[in-house]
């Protein structure tokens, strides 16, 4: 309790600062703690329980989740960027799919020869050192 009236004069300065920071953020406690469920209380009433209207798949806040999940069990998703793909005609998209695969095996080859002719040269490099001829 000393470290905390450390920086005050006495005891009523200490309460002064308290009140004085209790009446700056009661307004934001309000809002976080009253208003913040104000809408939820006048939209589903005060005996709402969220956490049993979380099981039940016909409830409105599971609408969107049980949606989700079908898409991405299904591997479907509503994106501007798939709606663009499958708008062009087949012979388009299977040109894309070509070029990007062939671009993965491309890049995937000319890493591997990297790290095939650096073990190479590295190889070689050792057994010059081992065939020294002899003088």
């Amino acid at each position: 309790m000393r470290d905390r009236l450390r920086n005050y004069k006495d005891y009523n300065d200490f309460l002064k600062a308290y009140e004085t920071h209790r009446d700056n953020h009661e307004a934001r406690s309000t809002l976080y703690r009253e208003e913040g469920f104000k809408d939820l209380n006048d939209k589903y009433g005060t005996e709402y329980d969220h956490y049993s209207a979380g099981d039940d798949p016909k409830s409105e806040i599971n609408k969107d989740y049980f949606v989700y999940r079908e898409r991405y069990y299904e591997k479907y998703w509503d994106t501007k960027a798939n709606a663009e793909y499958y708008s062009q005609p087949m012979s388009t998209r299977a040109w894309i799919t070509l070029k990007k695969v062939t671009q993965f095996y491309f890049d995937f080859m000319v890493l591997w020869l990297g790290v095939a002719g650096f073990l190479v040269l590295f190889n070689a490099r050792n057994q010059s050192k081992k065939r020294k001829p002899s003088s």
